[in-house]
Parts: structure tokens; sequence; C-alpha cells
């Protein structure tokens, strides 16, 4: 009879051993790290969209002297200009909704704008505005695809009859 002497046989391979059981509190251990990586992963996807979803919510506008200096560059490009209509200057075409009128910055410089479309029920002359649209190559033209009427936050009742201070509508154009 042969005797097996086990300490003379090679243990089995790595791959081939049994498995030892793990804790419960090793188990426990990886799948709190999962779900903080889920979490933390689930965070970054929300800001990115919040981030992206404001930035197409806010208005950036240039000012009709910053457009007018920089007309040549921006020719070509869809902006936004701000600033007040022009006194006075308001033509609409008859039997079409095609209007045009001066954007100025209550200052020196004015450009002639083109718009088509209809207008805001808040639209006047004296009142400011944000346009989208194309500028000429000399700066002196706005082709306005988008119109918006920015007004003050100042609250004034309805029945007071008070016209707006000018201060105050160049203030809320430059915020």
């Amino acid at each position: 009879m042969t005797q097996h002497n086990h300490q003379n046989h090679p243990s089995p391979p790595p791959s081939l051993q049994e498995a030892k059981p793990r804790s419960r509190s090793q188990k426990a251990s990886k799948k709190p790290d999962k779900v903080i990586w889920v979490f933390v992963a689930c965070g970054i996807i929300m800001a990115i969209f919040m981030g992206l979803e404001l930035q197409k919510n806010t208005v950036y506008f240039l000012t009709p002297s910053e457009a007018k200096a920089r007309a040549y560059d921006l020719q070509n490009q869809t902006i936004r200009v701000g600033g007040m209509v022009a006194v006075d200057s308001l033509i609409t075409a008859p039997d079409s909704l095609t209007v045009s009128f001066v954007l100025t910055n209550l200052e020196d410089t004015q450009v002639h704008v083109n718009y088509h479309g209809l207008l805001p029920d808040m639209f006047k002359e004296g009142s400011g505005v944000v346009l989208e649209g194309k500028i000429s190559e000399q700066g002196d033209e706005f082709n306005a695809t988008r119109l918006m009427v920015k007004h003050s936050e100042e609250y004034v009742k309805p029945d007071s009859h008070k016209t707006m201070d000018q201060e105050l509508l160049k203030k809320s154009l430059l915020q």
C-alpha cells in the first residue's frame, strides 16, 4: 500500500483554490464607495446641464458704442445690442410688420435699426431694447431678427403718470 503524503504534493494554483468568504464589513465597504461615485457623477452631470441652461437664458449685449467700434469684426456674426429707442425715430411701413428706428446709448452713438416682426406691447420710443441680429461693416446699420424690451426694475404705480427718468433708464441698460 502506498501512503499518500499530503506534505509532498504541491498546492493547487491560486485560481483553483477556494475563495475565502468575505466578511460582511468587507462587502459593505465596497458598496458605499460605488454609491458615492454614482452621486458624484450625477452631481457633475446636473451642474453641466444647469450651466448650459443658464448660459442660454442669460442675455449679454453690447452697447451701440461697443457694437459700432467692433462692427468690422462682428459683421457676419449674430450679436445682441442694447440701447434706447430714440424719440421721434420710429418709422412703421404701412401694411407691413417692418419698422425702423434709431438705437442710441443716450450719448453720442446712434445705430439705424431695421426689424421685421411683431413688436412687444411695451415697445415704444424712449424705451430700452435689446436687439439680436447682424451689424453692417461700418456699424451704422443693424438688421434685427429679434427684439426684446428692456425695462426698469423700479415699480411705478399705474395711476401716477410719472415719466421715467433718463438716468434711471441709462442705469438699467448698463446693469
